[in-house]
């Protein structure tokens, strides 16, 4: 069945999800005119689930979690949009409110997160800092129980609290910056691709965590990642970024599940366990320029299935069984089904 969606996520609605945001759209300035990085993004991610955030290098997978943390580097324009975290809007406060309501309500996993610790501070001096910084009345005796447990939590010996960076693996630096992200126990919390550069084993052992932890504590996950087979190992929906806009929302990720052509394409791409003849096929060109966007669908010059009405208007997003789909061949009679 296809519906097409609502205009505007109504937060009558979402009363109680941690986070929703409403028609975002984020800006770089750059000599040759504005970039825009995020294109009218509507998403909510719901209390107890991983949201999975899926897309090419360039997608605005990393800019869309700056947004949402208000943490747009100098150049960046918050066009418009809202962004709501536990009811109240991020761009709503003032700078004092928005510094005390980060990390304590929503922090985030930076990428390359193991190369984000001060090589010249032990990891006790880390969590210290932090615990100190945004709870300053906090007891000396307090923070330090605090480390324990969190160390604890993320099976780190309370005794390696005093190792400086270069004395620990690299999944160790890792569990040391999830602890840190989560020292306040923050009902929402963004991952921006937190395992790149971990070996597999090391990579399923924290993701595995992650979930354990999760699911006690019923947190808010924003996963990002470029690794598709990744995430849909791990979320409970996922949602496809390209060109700054979000292409599909979806909770199946079965091949043969009705999908957006960018998202079997990067399907295509995944090789299959127990396949007797593996093919992989990689998505033809490259991803547009942002300064010079196709008309019409960004993803047509790319597309197998495109049409001429994809080359002069931009697709809404439409409902299709349990999907949200942004591509004409589910709204033009006739086309469906191309893909």
């Amino acid at each position: 069945m296809i519906q097409k969606s609502p205009e505007s996520p109504a937060y009558d609605e979402h009363i109680g999800v941690p986070l929703v945001l409403d028609h975002v759209s984020v800006s770089f300035s750059t000599p040759s005119g504005p970039a825009r990085a995020v294109n009218d993004v509507s998403l909510t991610l719901n209390q107890g689930e991983i949201l999975g955030l899926v897309g090419e290098s360039g997608s605005g997978k990393s800019t869309l979690a700056f947004t949402i943390m208000g943490l747009l580097p100098d150049g960046a324009q918050f066009d418009s949009g809202s962004v709501r975290v536990l009811g109240s809007d991020l761009y709503g406060m003032n700078p004092e409110t928005l510094r005390t309501f980060r990390w304590k309500r929503i922090a985030m996993v930076f990428q390359s997160a193991m190369n984000a610790l001060n090589p010249v501070m032990t990891v006790e001096a880390h969590i210290m800092d932090t615990l100190q910084s945004h709870n300053p009345g906090i007891r000396p005796e307090d923070a330090r129980r605090r480390m324990n447990e969190i160390l604890d939590l993320v099976k780190i010996d309370p005794r390696r609290a005093r190792s400086f960076p270069h004395e620990l693996s690299g999944g160790m630096k890792q569990r040391i910056v999830l602890a840190i992200a989560m020292i306040f126990n923050p009902p929402v919390l963004l991952m921006d691709e937190p395992t790149t550069a971990l070996d597999v084993v090391v990579q399923r052992s924290i993701l595995d965590q992650v979930r354990e932890i999760q699911a006690e504590r019923q947190m808010a996950i924003l996963f990002i990642s470029h690794d598709f087979s990744l995430v849909r190992s791990l979320a409970h929906r996922v949602a496809i970024m390209y060109a700054g806009r979000i292409v599909e929302i979806t909770g199946s990720l079965e091949r043969s599940g009705p999908h957006h052509p960018y998202t079997e394409g990067l399907m295509r791409a995944i090789p299959e366990l127990g396949e007797d003849d593996v093919k992989i096929v990689g998505i033809p060109g490259n991803p547009p320029d942002l300064l010079h966007l196709p008309e019409g669908c960004p993803f047509h010059p790319r597309c197998p299935v495109a049409f001429n009405r994809c080359k002069v208007e931009a697709p809404p997003m439409v409902q299709v069984n349990d999907a949200l789909i942004a591509c004409h061949q589910y709204t033009e009679p006739g086309k469906e089904g191309l893909a």
